[in-house]
């Protein structure tokens, strides 16, 4: 990584670590899965482990870095009996260590959590992308967890997460392809970006604002 680039990703995660009021300064944690974790299944992989191991769940967020983003997601290592850190969730793609932060006000009950994004581009379709990404973690929001693995959503917000999950999979395709605002939009139509599914964000939001107003505040 080049000294600019570098210098943009250290900027972009101090604005991310303002984001997520952080308290404690990023530590290096390695990342060795246990055998029996799921990936994205962070705090019952922990709790199992440490039921198992002993230890204790240490939350907080891990910090990830994309070509076109910085992000941090709500997640928990294992403290080995010894107080080292552990990742014990499975990544991929593989990587021998995380960016982790500690939440130590931080409980883990079930609750879906947002992860918080930020554009580290000038691309303003990033943006849109986040949004997108944002909206769908509102709607999970308001279903009930079923078990570790599933959150039941009703039938009346399926149509819709399920129209913004191929959005997210077509807008990131399009973004990894170069596309932006002056582009020939996605969908294949004569149009460029801005003249054609840009314009849709706003109904998106409009949407989640009827959406909200239907099943109250997330939770």
């Amino acid at each position: 990584m080049s000294p600019p680039k570098r210098q943009l990703y250290q900027n972009a995660i101090k604005q991310l670590l303002i984001k997520i009021d952080a308290k404690h300064a990023p530590e290096v944690v390695v990342l060795d899965p246990s055998p029996d974790a799921a990936e994205k299944n962070c705090f019952y992989n922990v709790e199992r482990h440490v039921r198992n191991m002993g230890g204790k769940a240490i939350y907080g967020w891990a910090i990830g870095i994309s070509p076109f983003l910085v992000e941090a997601e709500k997640h928990a290592v294992w403290q080995m009996p010894d107080d080292r850190l552990l990742d014990i969730t499975p990544r991929t793609p593989a990587m021998p260590t995380i960016l982790f932060v500690r939440d130590t006000d931080f409980v883990y009950t079930g609750q879906y959590i947002d992860n918080i994004r930020l554009n580290v581009t000038t691309n303003p379709l990033i943006d849109d992308w986040i949004k997108i990404c944002e909206s769908i973690e509102v709607l999970f929001s308001f279903g009930n967890r079923s078990n570790e693995y599933e959150i039941s959503i009703s039938e009346t917000i399926i149509p819709f997460l399920n129209h913004l999950e191929d959005l997210k999979v077509k807008y990131g395709n399009y973004i990894a392809a170069g596309g932006n605002p002056d582009t020939p939009c996605f969908c294949g139509r004569s149009l460029i970006y801005k003249n054609c599914h840009g314009p849709d964000m706003m109904n998106i939001q409009n949407s989640l604002e009827k959406t909200r107003a239907m099943f109250g505040s997330a939770i």
